[in-house]
């Protein structure tokens, strides 16, 4: 068993009583960001559609509060949107202090579906842009590049196929050509990974190399030159390479904190070597496979 030790990088979010979180991410610079609303029967409900059948998409009304979170230089910070533009929001923190609200599908406003449903507030909470960032998204991540990839089901193919990269203004730079869902998706430093059905893909100068994966089910990745650390189900690890043109299961891995194993954890995001992940009675770690991939044990 590998055992990797990550640090402690920030507390849980501050939020008041009457504040549930509705979106959690980490961005390409390290920044955790949480969304939050205090009117959450608005946030998450359901509206009537074209069938006169409820929908869990829609926009919601403009009384319903919308707050950030971002843990900057050692400390939270709270800004208030001006509005919370979707319902169940994606977010991406992107370059010069924008973030990012998605809707996962296509939301049903004013009698139509809605095909603009991504939306970028300033670092003021303004509403600045919205453009189209395609159907039934899975994930969304913001690359140290500045821009956007995307995973989506089968409810948004063709016309996002499987894996997509924008620009933060949603111009389309890049797809997988293939309908086929990528479960996993880390993008730094000019390289991105993703799993797609028990297959690992690399992609480098929008060339792309498949390698049959060890491991089932990997819902995140961190990856420094040619080793990787996989998250199957239930976050089990697993430390693998690539071997002579071969993704090599290498060992088990673990993952304790300062103070010892972290009991209650879920991973959040992945960029490059790192990986962070929510401790319950903890809050936020970081894990950073450098060492490690450099034969340099971190326990």
């Amino acid at each position: 068993m590998r055992v990797l030790l990550a640090e402690r990088v920030a507390p849980s979010a501050p939020l008041t009583d009457d504040e549930v979180g509705l979106s959690y991410t980490v961005g390409a610079e390290g920044v955790i960001g949480v969304l939050a609303t205090s009117e959450p029967g608005l946030a998450r409900g359901f509206v009537r559609g074209p069938g006169h059948n409820s929908l869990p998409f829609y926009r919601p009304p403009p009384s319903c509060p919308a707050v950030l979170y971002s843990y900057v230089a050692h400390e939270w910070h709270r800004l208030e949107l001006s509005c919370l533009p979707v319902s169940y929001p994606l977010i991406a923190l992107l370059a010069r202090g924008e973030l990012l609200v998605a809707c996962p599908c296509l939301p049903w406003i004013d009698g139509r579906w809605e095909s603009r449903n991504a939306h970028v507030f300033g670092p003021d909470g303004t509403h600045r842009r919205t453009f189209a960032l395609g159907d039934d998204i899975e994930r969304i991540v913001s690359d140290d590049s500045g821009t956007i990839w995307t995973t989506h089901g089968e409810q948004g193919w063709p016309d996002s196929l499987s894996l997509v990269r924008r620009d933060p203004h949603g111009t389309w730079l890049w797809d997988s050509g293939i309908a086929c869902l990528d479960d996993a998706v880390n993008s730094h430093a000019g390289v991105t990974w993703a799993y797609r059905s028990g297959s690992l893909v690399r992609i480098q100068a929008d060339r792309t190399a498949e390698y049959a994966c060890p491991v089932d089910d990997v819902r995140a990745l961190a990856f420094t030159g040619d080793h990787l650390l996989l998250a199957g189900p239930d976050d089990r690890l697993s430390w693998c390479a690539l071997i002579d043109g071969a993704i090599r299961w290498l060992d088990a891995a673990e993952i304790v904190g300062p103070a010892g194993p972290l009991r209650d954890w879920q991973v959040l995001d992945t960029h490059g070597p790192h990986l962070y992940l929510y401790d319950h009675g903890d809050g936020y770690h970081r894990l950073d496979i450098t060492e490690e991939a450099l034969g340099r044990p971190t326990r």
